[in-house]
């Protein structure tokens, strides 16, 4: 590296290409080696050496490697900062000069339905602001039906949750989420009440009834994938469901709402 006349550090730009930069970024994100390839549709190996080529560059390191995974060294996290602020200024730049240029017609989108419920709408406005004399048409249904629609080109684009794979189309994670258990405050059932109390371990489930997704559902998949890793019969746990009283179930439900 050169220096400059007041004596800090210049970069070679012609070297220190984006590619690298958006590597570095989504490394960080992901907190993985692995799980960044993946995002980026590249091999472990072209990733790890696109990180070292950026440290060789900048002439420093980036990131304090573990079995675990990255963990970002005290430049790495001011680089993240500095960096999400400058593709953040460029994307608004490209819009602006694009702007001259307006897009016009419908996209088709399909969404699962939590993902309908919670995130399409800020999708749709943020669609809006940048494109605004063009439109959004939204289907709605479970998980499997909007992989369909894709499969299908029935719709441009489907956001589902859950699945590492599709097949006959290509999936690219965008965000992550959490799926927590929930009861209600108070229960008047006597053998849920004891069931509950005497619930210690992931297992446990086997005693409960739970009220979930329906079949096809991309957070029903992925609980039954969880569960099914915890050692927990998928057998038992809908033989259980079927058993119990959806009355008693519904009027469960609807208490754990008043409350």
């Amino acid at each position: 590296m050169k220096r400059s006349t007041n004596g800090s550090l210049l970069v070679d730009l012609n070297r220190l290409n984006s590619s690298l930069l958006q590597t570095f970024l989504a490394v960080a994100d992901a907190g993985q080696i692995s799980a960044a390839a993946r995002r980026l549709h590249l091999s472990q190996p072209a990733v790890t050496g696109q990180i070292r080529r950026l440290e060789a560059d900048l002439d420093t390191t980036l990131f304090i490697r573990s079995a675990h995974g990255v963990d970002l060294t005290a430049r790495g996290v001011h680089l993240r900062k500095r960096l999400q602020g400058v593709f953040a200024e460029l994307e608004q730049i490209l819009c602006e000069v694009d702007q001259t240029r307006e897009e016009t017609g419908i996209v088709n989108l399909a969404a699962s339905t939590t993902i309908a419920r919670h995130l399409v709408s800020q999708v749709f406005a943020r669609f809006r602001h940048y494109y605004p004399a063009a439109g959004l048409r939204l289907k709605v249904g479970n998980t499997e039906g909007v992989l369909e629609d894709v499969r299908e080109n029935r719709v441009e684009l489907g956001l589902v949750e859950g699945h590492e794979r599709g097949a006959g189309v290509r999936l690219e994670h965008f965000m992550p989420d959490e799926i927590v258990p929930v009861c209600a405050a108070r229960i008047s059932d006597l053998k849920f009440r004891r069931a509950l109390e005497r619930f210690r371990s992931v297992r446990d489930f086997e005693t409960l009834p739970l009220i979930w997704r329906e079949p096809g559902a991309g957070t029903r998949a992925v609980v039954e994938s969880v569960l099914k890793d915890c050692g927990v019969s998928m057998r038992k746990l809908d033989r259980l469901v079927a058993g119990w009283s959806w009355c008693r179930l519904f009027l469960l439900l609807g208490h754990s709402r008043r409350t």
